[in-house]
């Protein structure tokens, strides 16, 4: 007798389950049913059921009154032990990474990878070549690689990657994405020297007494890298890529996808692939902009076409604290290789540029996302935005974004909620790299 009122519930096909009231609206695609059914809503915290008719929620609550929703057509879905939740908004993203990851040359140490030292690494390359069959000339690249946790404590440099190959360009990005580590043919294709002066906002780190290029370049400086990658994708290979990255973020329950520092050109590449096809889980697409005339010629959506939107704006204000590029006000405890005792990092954007087109966007109403992980670079962020406000008789609800906020002050926080920023904290961060944090920034500052 229980399993047949359990069955007549659940809505399995059995004679004798009764019709479907006439006065509780249309019939229901597909009803969840579970005991671990969280809604987020503090009125209404956990359910137990839930009814979908096409993409819209049209009842949750008690079993019996979802149940009401069903008709011989309905699906149910019994959840077991299982949880539904409503789908995850991404903080923070580079959307296509995901879809790249899937196939390319993964140098990640444990628990993601199995790369404990250089060796390790270089074979990786060198299997990876093979693997492939890349011609000479064509470059290698490969991503992941955490000086962190390598046995030697440090980069691969140029010496080191050409134990992997003299034959091809080989371009290594870092687990940060903030710097890069290239070998001598990357080198010699990108034509920097000795004679190649530091770009601004970046830094080419050289052979200790010398000014050789050792290999290792932090941020902007990656930017000089100039190899051949091979072909570029079609733009039906473009599509796939797409697709199958928005794959990967709704297998982890993320339903609305970042994609930070985008270009406008790839923004244009997700409309025309969303416009032929709707995604299933929508973009929110945030540009970079090189100019004032950018931000005037910037669409900025308000609602979703197809699933993408242009959201607003990127700014990247400094670097990466587990590279040891972070601007911070105080210095580092302990530094990169050769830093100077008073290290303290530096910024990757003018802060005059950065505060005037900050303070064109508030005024426009378009929001903007900011890169910054130490204090120095936290204080020109939020200077841009109490600047902008200054002139407004009446702010607007602006929430600007500080995206990772990882060495943020306690007076910082007070003034980001005076101003309505929102801080957007990289938590994973402290899992892997809590230790290498203590020991750059010392015991107050890291822990």
């Amino acid at each position: 007798m229980v399993v047949v009122s359990l069955a007549c519930a659940l809505g399995i096909g059995l004679a004798g389950c009764g019709a479907r009231p006439a006065d509780v609206g249309p019939s229901a695609d597909l009803i969840f049913v579970g005991s671990n059914i969280v809604t987020m809503d503090p009125n209404q915290p956990t359910v137990d059921a839930v009814a979908v008719r096409g993409e819209t929620i049209t009842a949750a609550g008690a079993l019996d009154d979802v149940m009401a929703f069903r008709d011989p057509s309905t699906r149910v879905v019994d959840l077991g032990d299982g949880a539904l939740l409503p789908g995850f908004i991404d903080a923070h993203g580079h959307f296509l990474g995901a879809g790249r990851a899937l196939d390319a040359l993964s140098l990640h140490s444990p628990p993601v990878g199995d790369v404990t030292n250089i060796d390790d690494l270089v074979r990786k390359i060198q299997a990876w070549i093979v693997e492939k069959e890349i011609p000479p000339g064509q470059a290698v690249s490969g991503g992941g690689y955490d000086d962190s946790l390598l046995a030697e404590g440090r980069h691969p440099t140029a010496e080191d990657l050409d134990r992997a190959s003299t034959d091809h360009p080989i371009v290594l990005t870092h687990v940060s994405g903030h710097l890069s580590a290239v070998n001598s043919a990357a080198l010699a294709a990108s034509d920097i020297t000795a004679d190649t002066a530091d770009p601004d906002g970046g830094y080419i780190r050289r052979v200790e007494g010398s000014r050789r290029p050792n290999g290792v370049l932090e941020e902007t400086a990656s930017r000089l890298v100039r190899v051949d990658r091979g072909a570029p994708r079609t733009s039906d290979e473009t599509d796939a890529l797409i697709r199958e990255s928005i794959d990967v973020y709704t297998a982890y329950g993320t339903t609305t996808i970042q994609d930070g520092g985008t270009s406008r050109q790839f923004a244009e590449v997700l409309h025309a692939a969303a416009d032929s096809e709707p995604f299933k889980a929508d973009i929110a697409a945030f540009v970079r902009v090189g100019s004032m005339e950018d931000i005037d010629a910037l669409q900025y959506e308000e609602t979703y076409r197809g699933g993408v939107r242009v959201a607003g704006v990127k700014f990247v204000l400094d670097g990466s604290p587990q590279g040891r590029t972070a601007w911070v006000t105080e210095p580092y405890a302990e530094g990169p290789p050769g830093a100077a005792p008073d290290y303290r990092a530096y910024g990757t954007m003018d802060p005059d540029l950065y505060k005037a087109r900050a303070a064109a966007l508030i005024e426009r109403g378009v929001p903007f996302l900011a890169h910054a992980n130490g204090d120095a670079a936290m204080d020109v962020m939020l200077d841009g935005v109490d600047e902008a406000l200054a002139g407004m008789e009446v702010a607007p609800d602006h929430r600007s974004v500080i995206i990772h906020a990882q060495l943020m002050r306690a007076d910082q926080l007070d003034r980001a909620a005076a101003l309505n920023v929102v801080p957007s904290f990289f938590s994973a961060h402290a899992f892997f790299w809590g230790d290498w944090h203590r020991r750059s920034f010392g015991e107050e500052r890291g822990n």
